[in-house]
Order: structure tokens, then sequence, then C-alpha cells
């Protein structure tokens, strides 16, 4: 037994383990972490807006807003953009629609209230107290 244990150093470089050896414990999957909220990222825009551009980057927003204005954005190929008001007009997210969503984009009515759910690409904050955000790959959730 000790040749063989000898063997298996030299060979694989470690030391084999007991027969008796508890077995190892299975790696516990991570959290899932909850998406953030719009109000939260406006909250940390207000806080730290470099930080928070960092942080958000690509994160998935699901905004509840009253529709500002629809149309297309100054390059057509870039899709429709739809503003959205925020926190009773005082924050400001702008909306990226692009196929097969932007039909229905252009159909929101003005002040109507909508849902929807985008990519965040990056937030400014203006006279220190109004957000505004930008969000891409945006569809109207259901």
């Amino acid at each position: 037994m000790v040749a063989v244990g000898v063997l298996a150093v030299v060979l694989t470089g470690k030391r084999p383990e007991p027969a008796d050896s508890p077995a190892p414990k299975p790696v516990e999957p991570a959290a899932k972490v909850a998406p953030p909220t719009v109000e939260s990222v406006i909250s940390e825009h207000l806080a730290d807006n470099p930080r928070a551009q960092s942080k958000f980057k690509g994160a998935l927003l699901a905004v509840k807003g009253v529709v500002h204005s629809t149309d297309w954005h100054t390059r057509k190929h870039e899709g429709v953009l739809v503003m959205v008001e925020k926190v009773g007009g005082k924050h400001i997210v702008m909306a990226t629609f692009k196929p097969p969503h932007e039909d229905a984009a252009l159909s929101l009515p003005v002040k109507s209230e909508v849902t929807l759910k985008g990519q965040y690409v990056t937030g400014t904050v203006l006279g220190g107290q109004t957000v505004t955000l930008m969000l891409t790959s945006c569809e109207l959730a259901r």
C-alpha cells in the first residue's frame, strides 16, 4: 500500500485521499439577485452618477410611467424613441424600440400610462435633481 501511495504522489503530485475521507460538500448555487428597480437606479444616480452608470450598465429595467412623446430617432435605422415621464414628471426615461416592437411603440398615445422593459445604457443627472435614463432593446411589458 505504501508503494502505491508513493507511486500516486510521483505520478500526480498529490497524496491519495484515505478511502474513509468524507465526501466533498456540494457547491451551493449562487442566490439569484433581483433586478434593480427604476426607483433604486434613479436614487443611486442622484447619490453618485458615475458609480451608478458603471453599476447598472446592461441591467434589465422595468419602467412604469406616462408617455410624453413617441417618434423615430433622428436616424431612422436606430428605431423608435419613446420618452416616458417617471415620478410625477420629474424624471425621464428615453426608451429605444427596434423591430419587431416599433409599431407598438409608435401607437402609444401621449399621456397614456405604459409599462416597458429594456436594457440600461446610461443615465444623467440634470440640475442635481432630475435623472434621465436611456434604455435600449425595449418592449412593452404585459
